[in-house]
């Protein structure tokens, strides 16, 4: 077996602490979550992975009200349910939810070979639809339909 290059040890390591610094947001969403859980006396979720919904029923403790909410993933972007969850409660309390969507990732496509030796990976960049090959070169100029 080939030892890695100085390199490929450094991108393994920027690798790991992006997928460490994903699971702290995720845990701390999850804290957020089980905390507006507390506001609630019944609750229930129906999933749909696939369709990346989700829909929030619960009877609010302080109004006695049924509360409903729901949210839908869009299609461009990653499933992610902790964060589905959230928002279809903050959805339904009429509270903001841009402080929770802004963790959700975009999915990356691969959609063939291209320049230098390697995949196009589509996706998104600071809202920008952007196309990235293998040898990280990004372009905005590029649409997908």
């Amino acid at each position: 077996m080939k030892s890695p290059t100085k390199k490929e040890y450094e991108k393994a390591q920027e690798t790991i602490k992006q997928y460490e610094d994903r699971q702290k947001v995720l845990t701390n969403l999850g804290k957020d979550l089980s905390y507006k859980l507390q506001q609630f006396d019944q609750v229930k979720f129906k999933v749909d992975k696939k369709a990346g919904e989700v829909l929030f029923t619960g009877i609010h403790k302080e109004s006695g009200k049924l509360l409903l909410g729901k949210t839908v993933c869009g299609r461009e972007d990653e499933f992610e349910l902790v964060i589905g969850k959230l928002v279809a409660i903050k959805k339904a309390l009429n509270e903001d939810i841009e402080e929770v969507v802004k963790h959700v990732e975009s999915k990356e496509y691969v959609i063939g070979s291209g320049w230098g030796n390697g995949a196009l990976i589509a996706g998104t960049l600071n809202g920008t639809t952007c196309i990235v090959d293998a040898v990280n070169r990004v372009s905005s100029n590029y649409k997908l339909k």
